[in-house]
């Protein structure tokens, strides 16, 4: 049985309207499209940081740019 819980209160949710159901089927897969996203962007994040370790070990002075003054 499918529940949905607001206010405290515990709705069974095959005895809501056939609007009602639907939009408990968009919050349900909202949900779960949120947990998969957040899981994304942690691997993205972590493969970044990893990226920018790796690259910041390979940097040499020779490319090193330096601000010259306009006068």
């Amino acid at each position: 049985m499918l529940y949905y819980e607001s206010d405290g209160k515990k709705y069974d949710v095959t005895k809501l309207s056939s609007e009602a159901q639907a939009l408990f089927g968009l919050l349900v897969s909202s949900k779960e499209e949120a947990v998969k996203l957040q899981k994304l962007l942690t691997v993205h994040t972590e493969a970044y940081n990893s990226f920018a370790i790796k690259l910041n070990e390979l940097l040499i002075d020779d490319a090193l740019v330096t601000e010259q003054s306009d006068t």
